[in-house]
């Protein structure tokens, strides 16, 4: 069984060349724009990124980048490519290019054990919901009410953690 899913990654590898996005060359900046879909379903756990297609483009799309680096169009109606949306991205929006990078649609109502986070930002202050965006070990992205205890107490958490991290790195540099 090994072996028939390394060959279809291999397949896949292959055939994620040729169904990549292409540069749109009237658009402002290095948009990108799908002409023709991914049709089978990808593992989310290659996927890296999901990136929405510029409006400009004549078809709506979605870009997952793989772990191999190489850049997917995907149909975003689909159910499949939902999914990994929905995995990459929980709760938060893909937006376009003219609107701020992230923006929270809904919060986490339970709090997130702080081992599974490996870090945060604030949200975008044109986004019209504030929110704290946490980065998951599994590579997704969970949104926090910044009003609530839990989210404060994970903020200061990490914030001391990298602090440490940091002090660290400088006692050592320096005593050498």
């Amino acid at each position: 069984m090994g072996r028939r899913l390394a060959a279809r990654d291999e397949i896949l590898d292959r055939s994620e060349e040729r169904l990549g996005p292409y540069p749109f060359p009237d658009a402002i900046g290095a948009g990108l724009c799908c002409f023709e879909f991914h049709k089978r379903p990808i593992s989310a756990a290659n996927v890296v990124s999901v990136e929405e297609t510029t409006s400009d483009c004549t078809i709506p799309g979605v870009v997952f980048t793989t772990k191999k680096g190489f850049q997917i169009c995907a149909d975003p109606e689909v159910d499949w490519v939902k999914e990994i949306i929905k995995i990459k991205k929980l709760n938060v929006e893909i937006t376009d290019r003219n609107v701020p990078d992230s923006c929270c649609i809904r919060y986490q109502s339970d709090p997130i054990p702080i081992r599974v986070i490996t870090g945060y930002k604030v949200s975008d202050h044109l986004c019209t919901k504030p929110a704290v965006i946490f980065f998951l070990r599994n590579s997704s992205e969970v949104c926090g009410d910044p009003e609530l205890d839990w989210v404060q107490r994970c903020m200061r958490r990490i914030d001391q953690m990298e602090y440490n991290i940091m002090m660290q790195t400088s006692n050592s540099s320096s005593q050498s």
